[in-house]
């Protein structure tokens, strides 16, 4: 494999580390921090955390504090619909989600980046419980929709626990996840992907695996398809990033998909007038 030369990143200029650093998520930069020494640029480090460590915290707390709010959304939930707790396995996976978003309760926007670094490790615990819980029902398939996380921690790919499930998976639904992009080429054994309303990346090795991609109202970004033997169903509706080659196959797969960019028309089955009560109970059960 013929490699390029060695960079000494010692050498890049404090500016450009500074821009870099900008762009990186809160776990990167905290994760950057504590490695940053190797590269003897801790003084760099002090003069970055310094102007960006207020914005930094409060976008840490954003994310605590929509967990806090899934945990009293949960408890509304179970308070009106009780019913819901005589199924034993949805009661103890509401449990268990309660357990772990309580320990969320007495944590508050972190004012050191000892603080920062602490809520960090917390979120990354609680994101880890509430993802296996995901597997309760059936270890084959990987249903996030609705479940009340915020990022998908890589460690959840090493857990021995889990390398079943991750051999096996099938199916992956990811939907209305805003606060955590998610890379499914992480999973390539899955077939089924659904992920509306997220933010997916999907390589072109992956796609020789699928048998079905939905990536409604998406900012998906992909290769092109067209010519995948492997892919019989795809769903691209309000899809602009799409290529335009990809929009067309799914029109050959599924004649009522919605393929326009700009959402003028909607697939039927997706829907219809006649489920549109059936389809709001089911989301209440999801939402578990």
């Amino acid at each position: 494999m013929f490699e390029g030369p060695s960079l000494d990143i010692s050498t890049i200029d404090d500016e450009l580390w500074g821009m870099i650093l900008a762009l990186l998520s809160v776990r990167d930069r905290v994760h950057f921090q504590m490695t940053g020494k190797v590269a003897d640029k801790s003084r760099m480090i002090d003069t970055f955390w310094s102007y960006y460590f207020p914005s930094t915290a409060v976008k840490q707390y954003e994310e605590i504090q929509y967990l806090k709010d899934s945990k009293i959304f949960l408890s509304n939930l179970m308070r009106d619909i009780p019913e819901l707790l005589h199924d034993e396995t949805i009661k103890k996976i509401f449990e268990q989600k309660m357990i772990l978003l309580s320990k969320l309760d007495n944590i508050n926007r972190a004012s050191s980046l000892d603080e920062l670094k602490q809520n960090e490790n917390l979120l990354d615990s609680i994101n880890i419980g509430l993802i296996k819980l995901c597997f309760i029902n059936d270890p084959d398939v990987l249903n996030l929709y609705g479940k009340h996380f915020t990022r998908f921690p890589l460690q959840l790919l090493q857990d021995e626990t889990l390398q079943d499930c991750w051999k096996k998976l099938r199916r992956i639904q990811w939907c209305n996840s805003d606060y955590a992009p998610f890379n499914v080429n992480m999973l390539k054994a899955s077939k089924i992907l659904k992920g509306m309303n997220d933010q997916l990346i999907v390589n072109d090795d992956h796609e020789q695996t699928l048998t079905h991609l939905e990536c409604s109202s998406n900012s998906i970004t992909s290769p092109d398809a067209s010519d995948n033997s492997q892919l019989t169903e795809l769903v691209v509706a309000i899809t602009p990033t799409l290529t335009t080659r990809y929009k067309q196959k799914s029109k050959k797969l599924n004649n009522e998909t919605v393929v326009e960019p700009d959402g003028t028309e909607e697939s039927e089955d997706l829907h219809s007038e006649n489920d549109k009560e059936k389809e709001d109970k089911k989301r209440k059960r999801k939402r578990i």
